[in-house]
């Protein structure tokens, strides 16, 4: 009775398991980069979006579809802003990229801040920081009420 020992492969030669091996491990690297990327992005993001060209201008909503304490978010060309509708009554313009690591910011109406969901600072209306990481205020955008639209502008 003689047994037999399986035959070595010689060099470079693909076989079954081989293959096998490597569409797994390829797998198991695609599944990995797809749970570290996102997060990655989070904690480092690529940058600011280009900056709203001075003397810009958009009608960024209508008087009667923001109503006091509340806000509308919108594109301004290629950056997200907003217009505020204050308890007030006075109307603020805003840049809605924060100047910590440029998330988007959002209204919060309970007590008309604006927050960064990223690392939680907090703005006041004016874009000023009242509290958080970021150093620099948000920029200010020039809101005028004509008729029932809200035109908002870029100062040049």
């Amino acid at each position: 009775m003689s047994e037999s020992a399986p035959k070595a492969e010689p060099a470079g030669t693909m076989t079954r398991k081989r293959i096998l091996r490597l569409l797994f491990g390829g797998a198991l690297v695609a599944a990995i980069g797809s749970a570290v990327k996102p997060v990655w992005d989070f904690f480092h993001p690529a940058g600011p979006p280009p900056p709203i060209p001075p003397g810009s201008k958009i009608v960024a909503g209508e008087v009667g579809k923001i109503p006091p304490g509340s806000a509308k978010s919108f594109f301004f060309v290629t950056r997200p802003a907003m217009v505020i509708h204050s308890k007030d009554g006075q109307w603020h313009a805003l840049d809605a990229v924060c100047s910590h690591r440029h998330c988007t910011v959002g209204f919060r109406p309970a007590d008309e801040s604006i927050v960064c969901p990223c690392h939680g600072g907090r703005y006041e209306l004016s874009g000023h920081c009242i509290s958080g990481p970021p150093k620099e205020p948000l920029g200010q955008l020039d809101v005028e009420i004509r008729g029932e639209r809200v035109i908002v502008t870029k100062r040049a």
